[in-house]
């Protein structure tokens, strides 16, 4: 078992290996990108992050989607805008490459538990990159 901590990471990713170490985590989580805006993690940062991480040789690290996330939405335009930040952050997390990415799959409407279930399950495909995007 690997004993870490969500990371909080206030002068920006440079700052997580040496707050992990400070520490004494094997695993770490933290957010990629601003946790409460829209706009997602840039590849290029990423990249020269997970380089950094890498080398920095802490363990595993796992990606968290930002706060404004809410792939149970009932709002087609919130849940597009969603989708866009996940893909995003897939995205990244490939770059760095991250273990694994936290989304929690926020709220539905009143009264339609079941569909913001649905929602929610459908956006894991739609939000993943493709097999073929993978392997190309």
């Amino acid at each position: 078992m690997r004993i870490g901590a969500h990371l909080r990471t206030p002068g920006g990713l440079r700052t997580a290996v040496e707050t992990a170490r400070d520490i004494g985590a094997e695993v770490v989580q933290l957010f990629i990108s601003n946790p409460r805006a829209r706009a997602g993690p840039r590849t290029d940062t990423a990249e020269a992050f997970g380089a950094v991480w890498r080398e920095g040789r802490i363990g595993p690290l796992y990606a968290h989607a930002p706060y404004l996330v809410n792939v149970a939405s009932p709002n087609p335009e919130f849940l597009t805008k969603s989708l866009d930040l996940c893909r995003s952050s897939v995205a990244a997390c490939g770059a760095i490459p991250a273990a694994g990415f936290v989304v929690h799959a926020g709220a539905g409407g009143p009264g339609e538990r079941a569909a913001a279930v649905e929602r929610a399950a459908a956006s894991k495909s739609r939000a993943a990159p493709s097999p073929t995007s993978a392997t190309t």
